[in-house]
């Protein structure tokens, strides 16, 4: 999506959807995504909670996310999720979990 001068970001009916203070949470939500992405191509796998320090931050990072009742899950950031990772991640990061399906 293009950043606007203005301060935000334009959506795909060219609507600003992020102010300029949410933009910079939504970069840094962005970076964990690449870093997920590229946990992923390494290990073959999604981070998980008994990982050391920093798989356990994207672990963290991915099950607020996904689940709608969180405060960071957005419709956006669930839609990025999905085109990373395909509409079944979430059974694949979160094997033994009931709430999301």
């Amino acid at each position: 999506m293009p950043y606007l001068e203005t301060g935000g970001w334009v959506g795909q009916a060219g609507n600003q959807i992020r102010n300029s203070a949410n933009s910079k949470d939504e970069a840094k939500w962005d970076a964990i995504l690449e870093a997920v992405k590229l946990f992923k191509r390494t290990h073959g796998r999604f981070p998980r909670y008994s990982g050391g320090k920093d798989e356990r931050r994207l672990y963290e990072c991915l099950r607020k996310c996904s689940d709608r009742t969180m405060q960071n899950w957005t419709q956006e950031r669930a839609n990025k999720l999905v085109l990373a990772f395909g509409d079944r991640w979430q059974s694949e990061c979160f094997p033994n979990s009931i709430w999301f399906w």
